[in-house]
């Protein structure tokens, strides 16, 4: 073999190391998760949101690895500050997605903060944190889109025919279709 591919006890004794940290982290949150989930519970959140949230918050948990606000199998929760959530929604609005490899789309970037939105006051209201730091957190627009039918010019003509004109009532309900 050659000398880089050779065992190398120190490499493989820190790489065990480190696999144990991060399982340690893992079921560290998992328990912080499992508390969350059944505080949803408590306040009458749907099955829906409570199987989502959670998986909502997975890539908040891993924006706070990189941040070094979780380290050795615990989260730095009096760091959790109103600079960490904006640098948090700075990190969703550049995110892209490797399944599609493009942007979070608004929608998808509304729907995770307002499980962190929710996160952060569970969090509180459990006394884990004195104050909610998604308070001043300023959510994204959810997009209007159009209905996908709509009408096309001939059924708008004949949709405007309909009204009577030459009665009261008649002119008054094709002055509504022409104004909406």
């Amino acid at each position: 073999k050659s000398a880089k591919n050779a065992f190398n006890p120190l490499k493989a004794r820190a790489l065990s190391k480190l696999v144990e940290l991060e399982q340690a982290s893992m079921e560290w949150c998992e328990n912080l998760l499992s508390d969350f989930v059944r505080w949803m519970a408590l306040r009458g959140f749907s099955e829906r949101s409570r199987e989502s949230y959670p998986q909502n918050l997975n890539l908040f948990f891993r924006f706070l690895t990189s941040e070094k606000l979780i380290e050795d199998e615990h989260l730095d929760i009096a760091a959790l500050d109103q600079q960490v959530i904006a640098s948090y929604q700075a990190y969703l609005f550049e995110y892209v997605s490797p399944k599609t490899g493009r942007k979070l789309k608004a929608d998808s970037q509304l729907t995770i903060l307002c499980s962190l939105i929710t996160f952060c006051r569970f969090l509180k209201n459990t006394h884990r944190l004195a104050t909610d730091p998604s308070k001043t957190l300023r959510l994204p627009r959810q997009t209007q889109s159009l209905p996908a039918a709509l009408l096309t010019p001939h059924e708008v003509r004949r949709l405007l025919a309909l009204p009577k004109t030459n009665t009261v009532q008649g002119f008054r309900d094709r002055t509504i279709l022409e104004v909406f």
